[in-house]
């Protein structure tokens, strides 16, 4: 029943999580991307506005450059044809004393008119004007924002609606003179600056540009010009909505998706569970024989056998039933398995009586007294074999219950020997302890042996350590033939690895001692 509930709620909960996550990640780069886009678009706006001030600035520098002195109709002229050819400015006045008194629009005025004090003085000593529902002299009762530019003796009038050159529906945006202590509105959507400036980091789109004080075309910009865009997300989800709908339904697809390849997985691992359950009572496990051979005379003298797993799916690998066996608690089963089989397996081999036969044993097994049902295993108390039980360096055996059937072990007549040493849970208190009789040196330190590097040299310090406590040492992993003359002249007194033998069958190893 809790398989069963594992295998609805663990892809049930991957694929919420990977939908959840999405959700977060696609808001997250949401974010970074309607920045950016606003960023773009206060870049532009802020290029617009440059541009209108140069084109103000460009034809109030060439009309005072013309040397013109009263509103008259070469003045008007004049100035008309720089509205022809401005695409920002809609309208030029002319000034005496002061005041302005005509345009190109009406002519000369019947009164002159006092513009009065400037908002602001730009860096080329222009004089600028921003207006909200200015009358317009053209027209009788109609009224527009607009901003005015004054240099010398002449007036621009630019209309700030031509800066919007954004056709999205949820961006706003406001383009504003800063000068620090007051912030004046020149075109697009009040307070939006302000907003913008007051939380930078909202979520979503938003970017505040300034333009840089520099010069164009020999006119200098206005450094206390800036833009400010800001996007409204509702809005902006509601007109990308199909883009949306489009989205969520991939990120419910993947987690979907998720959820189906834990359950496979999940269900493969179940399978993988039910082989091995089924193996260890249907034969599917078998094993192989790898010789082990005396470094001096090169005469094999035992081997240690290696399991393997095979049914009607397929093989599995050690690496991958091994960690389930621990997983499900069947290792006991597994290792009497493997003693009786072994067993069996070589006595029917011509093989001399003093054959050495080292198998594998889980420390888990020794430290809970699993071992002690060993002698209960058939064939082993009538072996003529010489058996080796090797145990993998573990926490396991550093307990007194451990040492106890260590040496329950010894006494039924068996060796023991500490496999992959050096690279485990290293205590030399159980080795004296437990009396191991061998220790065999992981294959990492033989493969490094022919170069100088640090594996190299501790080889000699596990051979000090046999020497000490009066252990035959055994090399795993032996390839090369230089390996092989140089774990002799260091002394090692037993070999195993592919130098000598593949792992093989009975009849093999046979054949393989009579060579």
């Amino acid at each position: 029943m809790r398989g069963r509930y594992k295998l609805i709620i663990a892809p049930f909960l991957t694929g919420l999580g990977v939908f959840v996550l999405s959700g977060l990640l696609a808001a997250l780069f949401l974010s970074i991307s309607l920045r950016s886009e606003s960023e773009r678009y206060a870049v532009k706006l802020v290029q617009r506005m440059d541009n209108m001030a140069i084109d103000a600035l460009q034809i109030l520098f060439n009309l005072n450059n013309r040397g013109l002195t009263q509103c008259d109709d070469v003045t008007r002229r004049v100035m008309q044809q720089q509205i022809f050819l401005s695409p920002y400015v809609i309208e030029i006045g002319f000034f005496e004393n002061d005041r302005l008194v005509c345009t190109t629009g009406t002519g000369r005025l019947e009164k002159p008119i006092d513009t009065g004090e400037p908002d602001y003085v730009g860096p080329n000593n222009s004089e600028v004007y921003v207006r909200e529902n200015m009358n317009l002299l053209l027209f009788d009762n109609y009224t527009m924002d607009a901003v005015l530019v004054r240099r010398g003796q002449f007036e621009t009038v630019i209309d700030p609606t031509r800066m919007d050159i954004l056709d999205v529906p949820y961006v706003q945006w406001q383009a504003v003179y800063d000068r620090g202590d007051k912030t004046l509105n020149l075109a697009g959507t009040k307070g939006v600056y302000d907003s913008v400036k007051a939380h930078p980091m909202r979520f979503g789109g938003s970017a505040l540009v300034c333009s840089q004080s520099a010069k164009v075309e020999g006119m200098r910009i206005n450094k206390n010009h800036c833009v400010a865009v800001l996007m409204d997300v509702k809005q902006m989800l509601s007109y990308r909505r199909h883009e949306l709908v489009l989205y969520s339904l991939l990120t419910m697809i993947l987690g979907f998706v998720s959820a189906v390849a834990v359950r496979i997985n999940m269900t493969h691992r179940r399978s993988i569970r039910s082989r091995i359950t089924k193996g260890l009572t249907q034969g599917s496990f078998y094993w192989l024989y790898q010789p082990i051979v005396d470094m001096q005379t090169g005469k094999v003298i035992g081997c240690e056998a290696l399991a393997r797993f095979q049914d009607m799916y397929g093989t599995l690998t050690p690496d991958r039933f091994i960690p389930m066996l621990r997983e499900m608690q069947l290792t006991w089963t597994f290792t009497s398995r493997m003693i009786e089989y072994v067993l069996k397996d070589l006595d029917a081999q011509p093989l001399p009586d003093d054959f050495r036969v080292s198998l594998n044993i889980f420390p888990y097994d020794i430290e809970r007294g699993a071992v002690a049902r060993i002698r209960d295993i058939k064939g082993l108390k009538e072996t003529r074999f010489k058996v080796c039980l090797e145990v993998t360096e573990d926490e396991y055996l550093d307990t007194p219950v451990a040492h106890k059937y260590l040496n329950a072990l010894k006494n039924e007549g068996m060796a023991l020997s500490v496999d992959d040493f050096g690279t485990g849970y290293s205590n030399l208190k159980t080795l004296t302890s437990m009396h191991f009789d061998y220790l065999k040196i992981d294959r990492s330190f033989v493969k490094d042996i022919e170069t100088e590097g640090l594996k190299k040299s501790i080889i000699p310090q596990i051979m000090d350590i046999g020497q000490k406590y009066n252990l035959k040492i055994i090399a795993e992993g032996v390839e090369t033939s230089d390996q092989h003359e140089l774990l002799q002249k260091l002394g090692v007194h037993y070999g195993q690895g592919w130098r000598y033998g593949k792992p093989m069958l009975s009849i093999d190893l046979v054949g393989l001692i009579n060579l």
